[in-house]
């Protein structure tokens, strides 16, 4: 169920995909972190930005702000312990 202020509770994105494709979910009312969920698991399928901002509702400038964040959040910051665990024992 949707809540009041656009917020998803505990969904997965691959479910708040379904609900959008079955309509029973407006994408346009998703909050930032569900919308990213959503844009990061697109993106992974091969999907465009051009395709992903149709699906979801919005330009495609904010999925290109998404992709951003996204990755910002995902790099990787090599250090001595994360290349001990990156090689193993060697």
């Amino acid at each position: 169920m949707e809540e009041s202020n656009g917020n998803v509770p505990d969904k997965s994105s691959l479910q708040i995909l379904q609900e959008i494709n079955s309509g029973s979910l407006d994408s346009s009312l998703l909050d930032k972190v569900s919308r990213q969920q959503c844009v990061e698991l697109l993106d992974a399928e091969g999907y465009t930005h051009a395709h992903i901002a149709q699906v979801l509702k919005c330009s495609e400038r904010t999925i290109t702000r998404d992709m951003t964040a996204i990755k910002k959040r995902n790099k990787l910051f090599p250090n001595a312990s994360f290349s001990q665990e990156f090689i193993g024992d060697v």
